[in-house]
Order: C-alpha cells, then structure tokens, then sequence
C-alpha cells in the first residue's frame, strides 16, 4: 500500500469512527434562514381622461428598485409588455423573489404609448421614458407595490396627434404578493 492510499485509509476510518456524514449537513444543524420575501408591481392609473380617450396603453420596458447600500438598480418588472392604463382593471406583473433589504428609489421605463380614440389606436409623442420616484421600502416580507399614473393629466391633444407625459406615484402595500 503507498502512503497516499494509507493516509486515505485512515482519513475514511477516523471519519467513519467520529459518524460523521461528509456529504450531508448533520440533521442536529440550526441555523437561522429567511423567508425570501416576494415583490409585485401593478400598474394602474389614478385618474382617466374624458372626452374621446377611450383608453391609453404603453410598453412596461422596466422597473427598477435602488438598493442604496451598494448603489445597485435590481429589475422587478417589465420586458418590454404592452400595458393598458386603467383604474378599472389593473395590470400586475408576475411576483419576483428579491433580496431582503432597504430600497429608495423606484425607476419606470415606459416607451410607445398609444391613445385608443374614435375607434382607432393613434401612436403619442413620449415627453420623457423615464420616472424616478422616492420610496422607503424595507423589503422583509411579501410586498406590493401599486404604480398609479395619473393618465388625465398626462395624456394631451385631439385627433390624429397625441402627446403623452406620464407622471406616476408608487404605493407600497406590504404582506401582499
């Protein structure tokens, strides 16, 4: 026997002797693990136009949470899906698990918003794609967080041409998925 085969040999006695289970956590084991809380985002609006607006959609491109400790954007929602802004039947993203942690900003992407008017849907001119909005999200367990764009005073124009400002407010909801 060579002394790497020997010194195996004895590796493999003394742990067989000591019962311990090399490949599996000893099932006497505590430790303290956390629930990873769940995020969903739904997308509604507060307020809707009257007048010929009969509805306004946009692509949901991203949303964003910012971790300040480490200065990190982390995506909750999005990819690009086409949304209708309605204070009747909200859209909600699918839950995400994330990091339990302290959050303070919240960015929505939005782009090609589209006015539903006399029966057609008519392409809007985007004043801006980008929303930052202040939160102080403690992410320890589920959360909701309702996006509410104020579609009345974000949509303008008539006819043919239209022009969408979107201007959006976050309402942190916890215990909810």
């Amino acid at each position: 026997m060579t002394i790497t085969a020997k010194r195996m040999a004895l590796a493999m006695t003394t742990v067989w002797a000591l019962g311990c289970d090399v490949q599996l956590m000893p099932e006497t084991a505590s430790y303290s693990g956390a629930v990873t809380p769940r995020l969903e985002v739904v997308v509604q609006a507060s307020a809707m136009p009257g007048g010929e607006v009969a509805a306004v959609d946009v692509e949901l491109v991203d949303v964003l949470l910012h971790r300040d400790r480490d200065d990190a954007w982390v995506w909750v929602a999005g990819d690009a899906e086409r949304v209708e802004l309605s204070a009747v039947s909200p859209a909600a993203q699918p839950a995400v698990p994330l990091v339990a942690d302290h959050y303070d900003r919240l960015l929505v992407v939005v782009d090609a918003p589209r006015i539903a008017s006399k029966g057609h849907w008519h392409s809007a001119e985007l004043a801006q794609d980008e929303i930052e909005i202040a939160i102080d999200l403690d992410l320890d367990s589920d959360t909701r967080i309702e996006l509410s764009f104020d579609v009345s005073d974000a949509v303008s124009g008539h006819g043919n041409k239209w022009r969408f400002e979107p201007k959006a407010k976050a309402h942190v909801k916890h215990g909810e998925p």
